[in-house]
């Protein structure tokens, strides 16, 4: 669906679901996980995150 919006359209797309990720990882719920889990896994979803705002960011 992305691919038929207007570049302003598709960035305000993937920026509003980059900021949604942001939230969930702040918001996750590592009740079940213990440390170690948890500083594997975090490191790793931030490093995607950042990749994927440097990704948009080169687009414009």
């Amino acid at each position: 669906m992305k691919e038929k919006l207007d570049p302003d359209n598709r960035m305000a797309i993937v920026n509003y679901r980059l900021e949604r990720a942001h939230e969930t990882l702040k918001e996750a719920d590592f009740a079940y996980c213990d440390l170690a889990l948890v500083n594997t896994l975090r490191p790793r979803a931030e490093a995607f995150i950042e990749a994927v705002e440097k990704l948009t960011l080169e687009e414009k």
